[in-house]
């Protein structure tokens, strides 16, 4: 019994195997480039465009975020990630304590050590 499982996985990797097309350099993997029109964002972006104006759509996602539960404040910020992009991380520092910052390229070495 061990032995035909053994056997029927080894067959079944050779007929795997023997579907590959070896890579070919310089050529593309996907000379068709993407397909336009079929992301989740470009379907959403559709969505948000269809029959609202900017005012409209501004006062339904402050409704949300007024009233919204957790689940629909984490939909509401994924549709704007993807839609207007992710807002950057920021960190403001704010100390009277001097910060020394040590910038070293790779491969320089200290002397004396």
């Amino acid at each position: 019994m061990m032995g035909e499982l053994i056997e029927k996985q080894r067959t079944n990797r050779e007929i795997s195997n023997a579907n590959l097309i070896p890579y070919v350099p310089g050529q593309s993997g996907n000379p068709g480039g993407k397909h336009e029109g079929k992301s989740i964002t470009a379907e959403l972006r559709k969505l948000i465009d269809k029959g609202t104006n900017a005012e409209d759509t501004a006062q339904i996602l402050y409704d949300i975020a007024r009233k919204g539960s957790r689940a629909q404040m984490e939909a509401l910020k994924e549709l704007l990630n993807r839609t207007d992009g992710k807002v950057p991380d920021t960190h403001k520092i704010e100390s009277d304590v001097p910060i020394n910052i040590v910038y070293k390229q790779v491969g320089d070495r200290d002397e004396g050590q």
